[in-house]
């Protein structure tokens, strides 16, 4: 199967059956060829509806659970981002497009070089990467439209929250009694919160908020 056809069957059978229908999403799907953000070996798998191992215990999300997050975000053409995790920069390219300008921090050195050079081969120009723990966000650039948190977190993360914009709105994965939810918080007028659940999935840690397993004798 050619890569043309493969990018269509994953459109068709993973992302628009997860309940993912908006136009400018489905373009971007189209626009970005994930195949050229995937490891080598792993080529051939870069369209199939799975994790894909990208080193030192990260992961690549699934396509289906990018689009969902892109979904529940909804970066506007004039939103200023900000993506905790860039991994390969597959995410960070498909919000470059949706919006004006994003930047992502990636605290492994590797996946931070591998990342810029990807994005650079794609053209894309408004991504700024930084090397470093994202825990704390990126203040000096605060506040932002959108914040993604690209991985999971045992408690709501107050710094991240705080560089959020009035209208704003964040994504976070929230490992809850063993359970990872997928939740958008949303800032109103100050310090009013609104927060959604928005379905339940599995995605790697934040690095140094691991949850700690619980031992019983």
């Amino acid at each position: 199967m050619n890569s043309e056809l493969a990018q269509r069957n994953m459109i068709d059978s993973q992302i628009k059956t997860w309940n993912v229908f908006g136009t400018r999403i489905i373009e971007i799907f189209e626009q970005i060829n994930r195949q050229n953000f995937v490891p080598s070996k792993y080529k051939d798998l870069a369209f199939a509806d799975c994790e894909l191992d990208i080193g030192n215990n990260f992961k690549m999300n699934s396509p289906k659970l990018d689009a969902r997050i892109l979904q529940a975000v909804d970066p506007k053409n004039t939103d200023k981002v900000l993506e905790i995790g860039t991994g390969t920069g597959y995410l960070t390219a498909l919000l470059s497009k949706l919006c004006d300008k994003i930047y992502s921090i990636e605290i492994n050195k590797s996946l931070h070089s591998a990342a810029q050079q990807n994005l650079k081969k794609e053209k894309i120009s408004n991504a700024q990467l930084v090397c470093g723990d994202g825990i704390d966000g990126y203040a000096k650039k605060a506040p932002f439209d959108v914040i993604v948190v690209s991985a999971s977190t045992p408690d709501r993360l107050d710094l991240l929250e705080k560089q959020l914009a009035d209208g704003g709105r964040m994504l976070v994965f929230l490992n809850v009694n063993g359970i990872t939810i997928t939740k958008l918080i949303t800032k109103h007028n100050g310090d009013n919160w609104q927060i959604e659940d928005l379905f339940e999935t599995t995605i790697t840690p934040l690095i140094g908020l691991e949850v700690k397993p619980t031992f019983k004798f």
